[in-house]
């Protein structure tokens, strides 16, 4: 069986935390690259070198990236169905995704990953699609509504 796969951890040094800053780390088999729509509004794909999709080769030593965030960045993961069409190619579809992405900054996270579907698939859906949206709050100050419930 063969699989695509983005392995994405949020970390955080005592310096990057005194800096307002997260550190993403991921590895990617065949996986479309995640999105990070940055405070300021832009957004970018995380593009690299994927890795062949899992069990392709089984002894292949998979490659960390790393990037830093800044608070009030938004990371964007996601299925295939969210991009792909069969009348356009791929790039165009991520161009697309990225486009949209900043676009709808303002958009409230609990919104924001339904503005997307909808803007990127419209009515009709080809395929499954997955999203899964993660905003970076400063932790320098009260816990937003939008961050969810508290755990103690």
């Amino acid at each position: 069986m063969l699989t695509s796969c983005l392995l994405v951890t949020v970390e955080q040094s005592a310096a990057e935390a005194a800096a307002g800053l997260r550190r993403l780390r991921w590895a990617s088999a065949g996986h479309l690259p995640a999105a990070l729509l940055h405070a300021d509004g832009t957004a970018e794909l995380l593009t690299i070198e994927n890795g062949p999709l899992l069990g392709v080769q089984p002894d292949t030593v998979r490659v960390d990236h790393e990037h830093l965030v800044e608070q009030g960045s938004t990371l964007l993961l996601y299925t295939d169905g969210l991009v792909e069409r069969r009348d356009r190619h791929l790039a165009d579809g991520l161009e697309t995704l990225r486009a949209a992405l900043a676009r709808h900054a303002t958009v409230p996270l609990d919104d924001l990953v339904d503005v997307l579907v909808a803007d990127l698939t419209g009515h009709t859906r080809h395929d499954d699609v997955a999203v899964l949206g993660v905003r970076f709050h400063p932790e320098d100050q009260p816990r937003p509504p939008d961050a969810g419930p508290s755990r103690a």
